[in-house]
């Protein structure tokens, strides 16, 4: 679409000297690419008082204009634009507010948001269509309920009744099925097995499978934290289903900033391969690509190499992650496109969206799951589980009942402590929420009570289920004239009295307590432990944000995880959909697995053994039976009794669940299990009997507990199952030698040294090889050559430049070899293997060593023989977007200057994972702790001696570099000012977090009437006052400023002062090249070094995502390597 551009002229008035923005006249002149973002948001809403108070809104015009969709919504009428043209609003003011129209060739009808509750909009020539939310009906713009039973789909005349997204048939009594499509017959359809002898007259199997699970696993940064919650809930759900060709498949997918198959259906036979390669799960820095995990896991469902039974089975994906996803529009749209294939035809029999975070946006995940009934979270392990029984299992079968007699209760804050606007908010939800539960779940029952420094009953569960009754009662309830707001007094009546049958609850089944308020609480810890009695009562509570002066952070405080809060943004009230699906749930059969058989008879044999004898059976892990003896073989074991008896350390473990014995004592076998009829098992006090020490660790029994006292080398903590000692690893330097690096050879030797020598040598922990390269690649020395760091050093000297071009491909194909050859002394598996790739980003095959590295990462991980390639900036002028991508990702892209950051890397990566969380432990400190609090100053060059296309180039390179670095590292903090004879601040380093906010601002800086650029006085002012507390620095952390210019400068020599003295206080200092009329040289010349010059080609930003990546480093003990005792 190409649109003309719209001037909107909006006067500010001045701003305080306090305040961020300069108190000199700007002009806003947005393109209509600008002024039309403000309508494709619903979240861009400003204060109300926008709309109707003038001064207000002459005070605050920036904020008015950033977010005015609500204004937008008040000006625009129907009659304001044609029919094929949509309205948006020029100035936000009500004494002169205008409005414009959309003059693009191709008008854009979806800009007027004409699709109601969640619905996505596809624009048409004139037009629009919208695809909806199932259950929501396309041919009223997703404004009403969609009858499903107008397609007549109940057949032999069944009665259909319509419900949400879904209809139900009754049938007649000579049929039956979902649309009483089978004939009876007089046949009773009941429970069978196959292994059951009373199966004559049956023809279902109604033990649940065949299914191939695909969990996709958010490791991005958000959920760094949560990495461990996640890995137990796909272990308990693995080990919870029976694993095979004939039953469930199970693959894993993690992702971030790319998706990586972890394994596939074929890779593993055995659960407990499964359970070890799940730690190798580990958060990273990353923003969350949903859409490309989700095409990862229908590849894997459409491929028979990937071990997909296709059409034999039915196939499930369980995304594990927070609903907050970096492409949250393309994955919607993705998954939008999946639903709308007929059911016959779509790979994926359904997406389940479990919440897992310490922030939820449940809207997106009713997206993605398609269902209310498919969105799910960590705590209801069990609804999860039972949903995958029941899909899985024959649907004639009854062993999995549907729950709908839930009970909830919402309470409402009256307390006068709110504002209008958002209690009305919460009267809004509270009516959706009423609404949305009585049409998913007609079964459930709704009760209201209000409350301030009091409770009271507005309406009992048992009251009506009658929508708008309930609606119209509640909406009647007004604040209370009382300023306190005593949740927890409220939470404990009803505990001792909401659920009571006197109020209409019902027993044995599931209450919930909704709390709509704005969160601005004073007893927390009484409202917490309220929560938790409630909770060991199975009442489970939930918050629901609405409005903008709630406090999301308190509900999350109080409640039993971050997931059950439900937040409510401006009008969409998508998320209570995810609440109204809590209400129905799915209980099975505890035995749904077992296979009946017949009774062995057989003598019953009493082995009782003296727990002298029994406890031998504990002190060794190696003493494990022959697995014929843990096979239900009665023959066998009975030849082989003494075989079976004592090496029973596997059938201990069988046997000895974790409520055989009190939590004090420790499970031994007494009976060897092979001999089906005649194990048991006894108890002891002696925690020392589970041999619970890893590594030759020794057991000391305390009373309850234990203590290991571990190897040189392994963790307490972990009963010494971790060895927190970096490596192994094999480390391949692969150096450039060609014509462009002939001058900064002798760094490169330096920087190669340096590493070679900080980190232990040996087979047993790192292994070095070195590859030169330019026409041709050359190994200077492999993992076999030498032995000693001394002969290392040596060798390197026989290192130099060659005039020749540089083939990068060559060279990282060369070392993938050395890491897949035991000749070239290679650990294989047993290490892994990292690539440093020392150059300048300028390949002469840059598309082939690029389309190179790609295959590479397409690899599952188990099967790629590099675990990273990290690139090191070495040369006279860099490209950092090459480097970007052969990295492929910005935290693996690295200079000569930060070589700590190179190195802690290292130690972090081939550190155990576990070595590095250790501060929730408080056993020993964190040994690589990741440093996240960057601060970065954006210092623009706004003198009039640019051309307009290039400054304005640069102006787009700054909108890049504060989207690209708050994508990557939210923690970051950015600032920015302007120079030309004289410096300003646009806004201070702790303004803003919001992107959109910080980008509009500086969109709106011009270029100044001034022809010199003193770049020496700028960075002399920031260097005195940039980086103070008050400006929002923080201390002890990476200090950056970023010059964006086109570096016509005239006193460089008093630039470059600057830049040391900066560079002696610890600040950084780098460059951003944009636009055709920029001196590239120039900043080479004052600054450290080419690698800190960051080039912008036309329309490739690439470079910035390098840039960003310096935002986030590592730093590990100095003692890191010294043996623990």
């Amino acid at each position: 679409m190409f649109c003309s551009s719209i001037n909107l002229h909006l006067k500010l008035s001045a701003f305080s000297a306090t305040e961020e923005v300069s108190s000199s006249k700007v002009s806003w002149n947005l393109p209509a690419s600008v002024a039309k973002s403000f309508l494709t948001s619903r979240h861009k809403r400003s204060d109300p008082r926008c709309d109707n108070v003038e001064g207000f809104c002459e005070h605050n015009k920036q904020i008015c204009m950033q977010y005015n969709e609500n204004s937008r919504e008040i000006r625009c009428t129907p009659t304001s634009c044609l029919p094929t043209q949509t309205c948006y609003l020029a100035t936000p003011c009500p004494s002169h507010w205008q409005i414009g129209c959309t003059a693009c060739f191709v008008d854009d009808q979806c800009l007027s948001f004409p699709c109601s509750n969640g619905g996505a909009c596809h624009d048409l020539t004139g037009s629009y269509r919208c695809n909806c939310i199932p259950g929501w009906d396309e041919a009223t713009d997703c404004r009403t309920d969609k009858n499903e039973c107008l397609s007549a789909p109940c057949q032999n005349g069944g009665s259909c009744t319509d419900k949400w997204a879904d209809f139900s048939c009754h049938c007649t009594k000579r049929f039956n099925g979902t649309t009483c499509e089978k004939v009876i017959n007089g046949r009773i359809v009941h429970r069978v097995k196959l292994c059951d002898p009373d199966t004559k007259n049956s023809f279902a199997d109604c033990r649940p499978g065949h299914a191939d699970i695909t969990f996709i696993v958010d490791t991005s940064s958000s959920q760094e934290n949560d990495i461990n919650r996640t890995i137990e809930f796909i272990s308990k759900f693995v080990n919870k289903l029976p694993m095979g060709k004939n039953d469930y498949q199970f693959s894993v997918i993690t992702y971030g900033f790319t998706a990586q198959v972890l394994f596939d259906f074929n890779d593993f036979s055995s659960k407990s391969d499964i359970l070890e390669a799940l730690k190798q799960i580990h958060g990273m820095h990353s923003p969350t690509y949903t859409k490309l995990a989700l095409m990862n896991a229908v590849d894997l469902a459409k491929s028979t190499t990937s071990g997909s039974r296709l059409t034999n089975a039915s196939h499930y994906i369980i995304l594990l992650y927070d609903g907050l996803s970096s492409d949250r529009h393309d994955a919607e749209d993705y998954a939008i496109s999946l639903n709308l294939l007929p059911v016959y035809h779509r790979p994926i029999r359904s997406v389940m969206a479990v919440a897992v975070g310490r922030s939820v946006d449940h809207s997106e995940m009713i997206m993605l799951s398609n269902k209310p009934e498919l969105t799910f979270d960590l705590l209801h392990f069990d609804d999860i589980y039972n949903k995958i029984l029941k899909d899985t299992a024959h649907k004639d079968c009854t062993d999995c009942t549907l729950h709908k007699d839930t009970d909830m209760i919402i309470l409402q804050d009256i307390s006068s402590n709110q504002t209008s606007v958002g209690f009305r908010t919460r009267q809004e939800a509270i009516r959706r929420i009423i609404e949305k539960i009585v049409r998913y779940n007609a079964d459930a029952h709704i009760g209201l009570y209000s409350y301030a420094d009091n409770i009271s009953q507005v309406f009992p569960l048992s009251w009506s289920n009658n929508t708008d009754k309930m609606v119209a009662t509640a909406l009647q309830v007004d604040r209370k004239k009382s300023l306190y707001s005593n949740l927890s007094y409220a939470l404990n009546q009803l505990h001792l009295k909401g659920f009571s049958s006197l109020n209409g609850a019902r027993s044995s089944n599931r209450k919930i307590i909704a709390i709509v308020s704005n969160g601005k609480w004073q007893d927390s810890s009484n409202i917490k432990r309220e929560i938790n009695l409630l909770q060991q009562s199975y009442i489970e509570v939930v918050g629901v944000v609405a409005g903008q002066d709630c406090l999301y952070d308190n509900f999350v405080s109080v409640v039993n995880d971050p997931s059950q809060v439900y937040y409510v943004a401006n009008n969409d009230f998508t998320s209570l959909e995810s609440l109204a699906g809590m209400t129905s749930y799915y209980k099975c059969d505890d035995d749904i697995f077992i296979k009946l058989r017949e009774e062995v008879v057989s003598s019953k044999v009493s082995w009782n053994l003296p727990a002298s004898v029994a406890k031998s059976f504990l002190t060794s892990r190696h003493k494990r039976s022959d697995p014929r003896c843990g096979d239900n073989n009665n023959e066998f074991c009975v030849e082989n009794i003494p075989i079976c008896m004592y090496p029973n350390e596997n059938s201990r473990e069988h046997h000895c669940k974790s409520t055989s014995c009190i939590p004090t004592q420790t499970c031994y076998l007494t009976s060897p299990r092979a001999c089906p009829d005649y194990w048991n098992t006894g108890c002891s006090d002696d925690q020392c009997l589970s041999f619970p020490c890893y590594n030759g660790g020794t057991c000391h029994d305390l009373t309850g507990n234990h203590r290991c006292n571990c190897s040189p080398g392994w963790d307490e903590a972990t009963d010494c199952r971790t060895d927190c000692r970096p490596g192994h690893a094999d480390i391949t330097f692969i150096v450039d030698t060609s014509s462009s690096q002939e001058n900064d050879i002798n760094r490169t030797v330096e920087f190669i040294s340096k590493f070679v020598n900080k980190l232990p040598m040996g087979k047993n922990d790192y292994q070095f090889s070195v590859i030169t390269y330019g026409f041709k690649a050359q190994v200077l020395f492999d993992f076999n050559d030498l032995s000693s760091k001394t002969d290392i050093f040596e060798a390197l000297k026989k290192i130099y430049g060659k005039h020749s071009p540089t083939y990068t491909k060559l060279a990282l194909s060369k070392a993938v070899e050395i890491a897949q050859s035991t000749t070239s002394g290679s650990r294989l598996t047993k290490a892994s293997h990292h690539i440093i790739l020392l150059y300048d980003g300028l390949s002469s095959d840059r598309y082939g060593a690029k389309e190179y590295v790609n295959t590479l990462n397409r690899l599952p991980l188990y099967r790629r023989p590099i675990r990273s390639i990290m690139t090191v900036a070495v040369g006279r002028s860099i490209d950092h977007s090459e480097m970007i991508n052969i990295s492929n990702k910005p935290e693996y892209t690295f200079d000569l200057l930060h070589f700590d950051d190179i190195y802690n890397k290292i130690l972090r990566d081939t550190s155990h994972r576990d070595c590095t969380v250790y501060s929730k432990v408080q056993h020993y400190p964190l040994d690589c702790a990741q440093h996240t609090d960057t601060d970065i100053i954006i210092l623009q060059d706004i003198n009039m001696n640019q051309t307009y296309v290039g400054f304005r180039a640069r102006q787009e390179a700054i909108r890049r570099i504060i989207e690209k670095v708050v994508r990557y590292n939210a923690d970051a903090h950015i600032g920015m000012y302007s120079y030309a004879e004289n410096i300003s601040k646009v806004f201070s380093l702790s303004w803003s977090k919001s992107t959109d906010k910080m980008v509009a601002t500086a969109m709106q800086v011009d270029r100044k009437r001034s022809l010199s650029s003193n770049l020496s006085y700028a960075l002399n002012q920031l260097h005195q006052n940039g980086f103070l507390f008050s400006n929002g620095a923080r201390s002890s952390n990476k200090k950056v400023i970023v010059i964006v210019s086109n570096g016509k400068w005239q006193d460089f020599d008093i630039i470059k002062r600057e830049v040391n003295l900066l560079q002696q206080s610890h600040i950084g200092v780098v460059g951003v090249v944009a636009g055709q009329d920029c001196v590239y040289d120039n900043f080479v010349s004052v600054l450290f070094d080419p690698s800190e010059v960051y080039y912008v080609a036309e329309n490739d930003y690439s470079s910035l995502e390098s840039l960003a990546g310096m935002t986030s480093y590592y730093e590990c003990d100095d003692d890191i390597f010294i043996k623990r005792q």
